[in-house]
C-alpha cells in the first residue's frame, strides 16, 4: 500500500467501515488494515471472497465489543444467476448442472420470492466457516467430505425484486445475522424449477453501518478521516450515562455504580470518554467490559 502512513505513535479505537471489492478474503482486509494502523483488528461478519460492500472493522480498544455487532440485521443487493447450479452455490464453484430458463414474468418470480419471506431454516452449505467436529466446513468439503449439518433458522425481513433481466435476477435482501444468501439464491432455483445459483452480492448495510459510510481499502489514511467512527460513537442504541469521578473510578475497576434508567445494556461515560459497557437493572449498572486509560 503506498500513500499516507500511520503514525506509530497514535492508536486508533473504533469502527473502521470497509467497502471491500471482489476477490479477497475478508482476512485478506483485516490483515493489511491491521498492517497500516499497527493495531490489533476483528471483524463483525466475514464476506465470501466473490461479495463486496460494508465489511465492519473493530480496531484497538473497539475488538472487544465485537459480541454487539455479530447479531445486526444485514441488507443485500444480490445478482442471482439461473439455469445454472454449483457445488457452493456460487459462481465460483464448480458447475453441476445447466438448464433451460422460462421466461418467468416479474409477477411469477414475486410470488415464489414471497415464500421465502418470514422466518425460514437454512442448511448451511458445505463452503462454509461453520464448524463441525472442531473443523470448518469448507476443510471438509475441499477434501470431498459431506457431513450431516443441523438447519438453522434465519429471517428473511424483505426480499424484494430489483430487476428481471435475462437469465439474472437482481433482488435486495434484508434479513437477520446468518442468513447465506448463496443458499437462498439456490433454493429459490429449485422453487422456480431451473436451478440456480449466487453470481454476485453486495452488502449495502450491516447495522446502522452503511455503503455510503464506507472507504475503500486504497483510501485509507491515519488518523482515518473516512469509513470511521470513534469509541464515542459506537453502540448509539445503548443508553448513555455520564459518571462523575467516583464512580467512574468504581466503574473502571469494574465494581457496580448506581445509575437511572430501565433494564439493558448502557454506555458509561467520564468527561466525553467511553469507559465501560454496562448491564442495568434496579437503578444500578454493572460493568462487562471496562476499557483501559488509553481510550480516553
Amino acid at each position: 500500500m503506498t500513500g499516507f502512513q500511520p503514525d506509530q505513535d497514535a492508536p486508533v479505537h473504533g469502527a473502521l467501515v470497509v467497502n471491500k471489492p471482489p476477490g479477497p478474503t475478508s482476512h485478506d482486509i483485516v490483515q493489511t488494515v491491521r498492517r497500516f494502523f499497527n493495531t490489533r483488528v476483528g471483524h463483525t461478519g466475514t464476506l465470501d471472497p466473490l461479495a463486496s460492500g460494508v465489511l465492519v472493522l473493530l480496531l484497538g480498544n473497539a475488538t472487544r465489543l465485537a459480541r454487539f455487532f455479530q447479531q445486526s440485521d444485514k441488507t443485500y443487493r444480490a445478482v442471482i444467476r439461473l439455469g445454472v447450479t454449483t457445488g457452493t452455490y456460487d459462481l465460483e464453484g464448480e458447475v453441476e448442472s445447466r438448464n433451460p430458463v422460462p421466461d418467468f414474468s416479474p409477477r411469477e418470480v414475486e410470488r415464489t420470492l414471497h415464500g421465502f419471506t418470514g422466518e425460514i431454516e437454512q442448511m448451511p452449505p458445505m463452503f462454509s466457516a461453520v464448524r463441525v467436529g472442531g473443523e470448518r466446513l469448507y476443510e471438509k468439503a475441499r477434501r470431498g467430505e459431506t457431513v450431516e449439518r443441523k438447519p438453522r433458522a434465519v429471517s428473511i425481513h424483505c426480499l424484494e425484486l430489483m430487476e428481471l433481466s435475462g437469465p439474472d435476477l437482481v433482488v435486495q435482501v434484508q434479513c437477520s445475522a446468518g442468513t447465506y444468501v448463496r443458499v437462498l439464491a439456490h433454493e429459490i432455483g429449485k422453487k422456480l424449477g431451473c436451478g440456480a445459483c449466487l453470481g454476485e452480492l453486495c452488502r449495502l448495510r450491516s447495522g446502522d453501518f452503511r455503503l455510503s459510510d464506507a472507504v475503500r481499502i486504497d483510501e485509507l489514511s491515519a488518523p482515518p478521516a473516512t469509513g470511521f467512527r470513534g469509541m464515542d460513537a459506537l453502540l448509539p442504541t445503548f443508553p448513555r450515562i455520564d459518571l462523575q469521578a467516583d464512580s467512574a473510578r468504581r466503574a473502571r475497576h469494574g465494581n457496580p455504580v448506581r445509575v437511572p434508567g430501565t433494564a439493558g445494556y448502557c454506555r458509561l461515560f467520564q468527561d466525553n470518554s467511553l469507559i465501560a459497557i454496562a448491564r442495568q437493572g434496579g437503578g444500578v449498572a454493572q460493568p462487562i467490559v471496562v476499557f483501559p486509560h488509553e481510550s480516553d
